[in-house]
């Protein structure tokens, strides 16, 4: 009987504490019961300047809570875009976490969510059942109002919005898992990160609940959101293919997902590639003033959501070195002081709570240090910037330009190769609806006013943007006989192409505040229109002056005559004006006037057409202004139109542009500010010899006025006289070889080589005339001899011939060669007079069977490159170079490798052990598990061929996560897929 009772007693103070610690379950999503007091603390010191915000969130709930309140009605919350009421709910209930005295806005709150309780579901009406990302926002800020209020809701309320959060995570669980829906596979698109992590919340809320399937709702919810980091792996630029805007809606996903994660889940990201630089994006996009961003694709002139928050999460867990808190101030001090651009009522609290709680008051804020205010390359975007992160002032002008792949060139190149399989499914895991046809486009804002702009949030069509159609066009889809670039002509972009369509920035250099960018987006436009060449270089010679020229070049068969120039601006309309016989158009800001002129090269000004164009967007119509320029074209000729653009402060004296010669050398001039300008520039598509030839060195620009000239194109240095000076002779210079023993050995000469044939032919050619002259008496065996001799000569000619045109040598030993080499360097010095830089070195090194022993071939006819071996492995190459296949290892290598004593044993364990590698890795590593059993499925019946690019020891090398983040391509996926077996 005794023993019952202290059964009773322990059961009933078992279930006391189970009732209590479920009481202390909440908060607990991004910080717990006992960190509260310490939150309030710093809401009044540290946390200030975000607490004033959170402040006036909760007044405005409180004075205009007819504004921010769900409607009672569900027809009317269906009726229209609900994300706001998600969106705001975070930051109106976390007030009420730091002010829990303000009764009357903790009721505000409960009316707030007991009507979002009681609507059926959370669709927008005209898309219910076809876009869930309303419900994502919904479901994030309702289980995060649950978690953060949910000591204070009565029992009844913890049970009805308990059970609202269980429904609508089952329901978008179910979703996650349907085969129909885009958006779980599309991994990076903004909507993947908005509602799996919705998911992932509504999931932790249950589970502190017990619901039964919550902890298959996380799973699946992690599962997904790896999936997108490890694709987010793949574009080390920190950027996104969406434009700053919704990367900025993606990234307050990702951020809330890396935080959880490591919360609860111990993973940690901060190492992430993307995450390290994706600060940049921010920051050299940000418009002088800090009051905007460049709108590139898709875009509301700024930012959809944040970014404070991701500035300030970043500095917190990834950079910690100041940078984000700095810029998160300056951002928010200038939506504060100029009211320009600030948040739409969509998202204008939808981070702020995040401010505070990722805010690490311990780090400084301080500014990035000076080289990083102008020029930054966004290499897997295919944007180049110049003058982000200024402050708004004359002289600091913002300068952008687009031309890359769509998709973003990683994404683009697995598609076209079809790499990372596992994780990029063309097209089913990507989404690049909300870029623009916009290759070669670019914006301009001198002294920081918006002068050339893009025409922002709208259709896809080509004119839309800053960049040229053609016509007529026989395939044109819109706008007949107008074409303009792959995918245009609908609401979102038609990306489904393989190859992808793609412009490509060749050069990007700065000299001080001069800029040279230049950019080919001739496969961004359809083969059918038969242009050979669509190329745009743009100079910028001081802060308000900028020069840019438009390269088109026809095929003979094309059927195109004309071409079509656009230039936006959002904020004002264009006039039409004249400068000096030229045509042009101009916008008045305060400070004066912001015109351009055109002229075509060797021609006269073509008149403009000035448009005002209402577009439809993510919100209300929006106007663009924009002026057309249409110029002739000729089949088989190049065409070039310049364009300069100057603002108030820079007196532009002169103009010419001369008709492009033979040699399809760019020559511009001007003079501005009484300083004459001499611009020299060369195609883009010319080759590395050519450059040298005509500007001297191997850029692209040279640019002369009255006392210096500056050179473009080289690394930073534009300076030609700072560089080391040094002979560059492309013709007859080899470059050297490293032999086993390790000495740099220059390469043979191929006549040099074949000196040894010519003595033997000539010593022939001589016995052989002599015979034929003493041979008179028998015609038979004259016959005879005059026929050897003709052969003789045949053979000889063949073998001459084989010689001058054969790519490459052997080298032959050192000591020989480095004399010859000291002989042909002193020759050459003395029969040139010009002296030229030395061009930039790139050092590309490899370990044993690991992709090095392929470069001899594959660079066999270029003088460009130096291969330097250990000669420790030698891979066996056939006659015909083009066949052969850097796939493969040779089938012979066992019995190869056995003599070979420095690698034989390490070699022999990749064939024959390879699951040796993974000895030293820890266990519960992710990649390890999946690497394992892929291999062991590769080895189950035969014995792998080893992929050269990518050895086992790679394998080995890229779970450690600091040699990961250093090469975010390679994965252990990528390790093994090309392994092949015979």
């Amino acid at each position: 009987m005794n023993r019952k009772c202290e059964l009773l007693v322990f059961l009933f103070c078992m279930s006391f504490v189970i009732l209590s610690s479920s009481e202390s379950n909440h908060p607990m999503l991004f910080f717990s019961e006992e960190d509260l007091p310490k939150m309030r603390e710093k809401a009044e010191s540290s946390h200030r300047s975000i607490t004033a915000l959170i402040k006036i969130a909760g007044q405005r709930l409180k004075t205009k809570s007819k504004d921010y309140l769900p409607p009672e009605s569900f027809e009317t919350f269906g009726s229209k875009w609900n994300e706001r009421f998600g969106n705001s709910l975070c930051t109106f209930a976390f007030y009420c976490t730091l002010y829990p005295g303000d009764e009357e806005a903790f009721n505000l709150i409960k009316t707030y969510m007991d009507r979002m309780a009681s609507y059926p579901d959370w669709y927008v009406t005209s898309s219910r059942g076809n876009d869930e990302v309303p419900i994502g926002h919904s479901l994030t800020g309702f289980a995060t109002a649950y978690d953060f209020l949910y000591g204070r809701f009565d029992d009844e309320r913890k049970k009805v919005y308990l059970e609202k959060i269980v429904e609508v995570t089952s329901n978008m669980y179910r979703l996650m898992r349907s085969k129909w829906k885009a958006w779980p596979r599309e991994h990076t698109h903004n909507h993947a990160p908005t509602n799996i992590v919705a998911v992932l919340q509504g999931a932790l809320v249950a589970k502190k609940h017990e619901v039964e399937k919550a902890n298959v709702w996380k799973e699946k919810a992690v599962e997904l959101l790896e999936i997108g980091l490890r694709t987010l792996q793949l574009i080390p630029d920190g950027s996104s293919d969406e434009g700053v805007a919704y990367a900025s809606y993606a990234a307050r996903g990702w951020m809330q997902y890396i935080f959880l994660a490591k919360r609860h889940l111990r993973i940690t990201h901060e190492n992430h590639p993307w995450l390290r630089n994706h600060f940049w994006l921010y920051y050299s996009t940000v418009l002088p003033g800090y009051y905007g961003s460049v709108g590139i694709a898709d875009s509301n002139a700024n930012w959809f959501h944040g970014p404070c928050s991701q500035l300030i999460f970043l500095d917190a867990f990834v950079m910690k070195n100041g940078y984000g808190n700095w810029l998160a101030d300056r951002i928010r001090e200038s939506r504060l002081e100029k009211k320009l651009f600030l948040p739409d009522f969509t998202h204008e609290y939808s981070t702020v709570h995040l401010e505070f709680i990722f805010y690490d008051e311990r780090i400084q804020a301080r500014p990035p240090p000076k080289h990083f205010e102008k020029l930054h390359c966004f290499h897997d975007w295919g944007v180049v910037t110049y003058g982000g992160g200024q402050a708004l002032k004359d002289g600091n002008s913002f300068l952008s330009f687009k031309s890359g792949a769509v998709n973003g060139e990683a994404i683009a190149d697995s598609v076209e190769q079809r790499l990372f399989s596992d994780i990029i499914r063309p097209w089913a895991s990507i989404n690049s609806g909300h870029e623009h046809p916009d290759q070669n486009s670019f914006t301009f804002a001198p002294n920081g006013r918006r002068f050339i702009t893009e025409a922002l949030y709208g259709p896809k069509f080509t004119h839309l943007n800053n960049v040229l159609t053609f016509s007529p066009s026989k395939s044109a889809q819109c706008h007949e006989p107008w074409e303009g670039q792959i995918g245009e002509c609908s609401k979102w972009l038609n990306y489904e192409h393989v190859p992808v369509p793609r412009g490509k920035v060749v050069t990007a250099t700065n000299c001080g505040d001069m800029v040279h960018i230049a950019g080919e987006a001739v496969d961004a436009y359809s083969s059918e229109l038969a242009l050979e060449s669509v190329q745009r270089s743009m100079v910028l010679l001081n802060p308000e002056v900028l020069i840019v020229v438009d390269s088109v070049y026809l095929s003979t068969r094309s059927h195109l005559r004309k071409a079509s120039a656009f230039f936006h601006n959002i904020d004002s309309a264009f006039r039409q004006t004249q400068f000096q016989q030229l045509n042009g158009a101009e916008i008045l800001h305060e400070d004066g006037s912001y015109r351009f002129v055109w002229q075509l090269c060797g021609g006269d000004s073509p008149k403009p057409t000035l448009h005002e164009e209402a577009i439809s967007t993510e919100g209300p119509p929006r106007t663009t202004h924009y002026v057309n320029v249409t110029f002739p074209l000729k089949p088989g000729k190049l065409t070039r139109m310049a364009y300069v653009f100057f603002g108030p402060n820079s007196k532009v004296e002169s103009i010419h542009c001369p008709k492009t010669g033979p040699d399809y050398i760019i020559k511009f001039s001007a003079k501005v500010n009484g300083i004459h300008y001499k611009l020299t520039s060369m195609p883009l598509n010319a080759t590395l010899k050519t450059r040298n030839e005509f500007l001297g060195f191997g850029g692209y620009l040279r640019v002369e006025n009255n006392n210096s000239t500056y050179y473009f194109g080289m690394g930073d240095n534009c300076n030609l006289k700072d560089y080391p000076q040094t002979p560059v002779f492309l013709k007859e210079l080899r470059l050297p070889v490293l032999s086993s023993s390790g000495k740099v050995a220059e390469k043979e000469e191929c006549f040099s080589k074949s000196s040894v044939w010519h003595c033997v032919f000539l010593y022939s050619f001589f016995v052989y005339f002599i015979i034929i002259i003493r041979t008179k008496s028998d015609r038979y065996y004259k016959r005879y001899y005059v026929f050897c001799f003709l052969v003789l000569s045949v053979t000889w000619m063949v073998v001459t011939l084989y010689f001058s045109t054969r790519a490459g040598c052997r080298s032959a030993s050192a000591d020989s060669i480095e004399t010859e080499q000291g002989i042909a360097e002193n020759k050459l010095l003395t029969a040139s007079k010009a002296s030229l830089p030395i061009l930039p070195i790139v050092v590309i090194t490899s370990l044993p069977g690991s992709g090095g022993e392929i470069m001899e071939t594959v660079f066999l006819n270029s003088s460009d490159f130096t291969y330097l071996s250990t000669h420790d492995v030698t891979i066996p190459v056939p006659d015909d170079a083009t066949k052969f296949n850097p796939c493969y290892w040779p089938k012979n290598d066992i019995k190869f490798l056995e003599t070979k004593s420095k690698t034989a044993g390490w070699f022999l364990a990749m064939k024959t052990e390879p699951l040796s590698f993974f000895n030293n890795i820890p266990e519960n590593n992710p990649k390890v598990a999946y690497a394992r059993r892929r291999i062991r499925e590769l080895t189950k019946n035969s014995s792998p061929a080893i992929n050269l690019l990518n050895g086992y020891w790679n394998a080995k090398v890229i779970v450690d996560l600091s040699v990961s983040q250093k090469h975010p391509f390679w994965n252990i996926r990528s390790q093994i897929c090309c392994m092949v077996n015979y």
